[in-house]
């Protein structure tokens, strides 16, 4: 084992750590029940998607047909990202007394945006992740690449389907 084995698990641990510091801090409760739901659906998201880049400096390695560097601590830094996104965006639907459905999730999406760019960028410079589309698969990566960025597909996609998972939470709440 080398002394960066474990460095993206740190990392990914870091990202859960700030989301349950920040919601603490806005004072949004999440149930127990939510943060498992949250595991599972990072998880979920790992396994169909992990042809799509290459993790390093892993340590938890999930034993996977799939593929060799899924860490089983990935699917908090999900978590983390959803409890950061969704605390500060209904922080901010509370001091700007947004109401509007649309509105709220076009807030929701800038947070998403926000907290994700940033950690997928940090992950990417510092050599934790890069970008591997499959053969056949260039089609994911046309709208290009900012140079020292991600792929500007994957930074644009923190707005999509995350924003919608966090709205399904709300929905379930209720």
């Amino acid at each position: 084992m080398s002394p960066q084995d474990g460095l993206t698990d740190a990392g990914v641990l870091g990202v859960f750590v700030f989301g349950w510091v920040l919601t603490h801090r806005l004072h949004r409760p999440w149930h127990p029940a939510e943060l498992i739901l949250l595991y599972l659906l990072g998880l979920l998201f790992e396994v169909m998607t992990c042809r799509l880049w290459r993790y390093h400096h892993v340590g938890w390695i999930l034993p996977s047909p799939l593929d060799d560097d899924i860490s089983a601590l990935f699917p908090l830094g999900w978590a983390g990202l959803t409890l950061a996104a969704g605390s500060t965006a209904e922080w901010a639907f509370r001091k700007w007394r947004v109401e509007r459905w649309w509105t709220r999730h076009l807030v929701l999406m800038a947070c998403w945006m926000a907290y994700g760019d940033v950690a997928e960028t940090v992950f990417y410079r510092t050599g934790m992740i890069e970008y591997a589309p499959p053969p056949g698969g260039r089609v994911l990566w046309l709208l290009g690449q900012v140079p020292g960025l991600p792929p500007t597909i994957v930074l644009s996609g923190y707005a999509g389907a995350p924003a919608l998972v966090t709205q399904l939470f709300r929905w379930l709440e209720r």
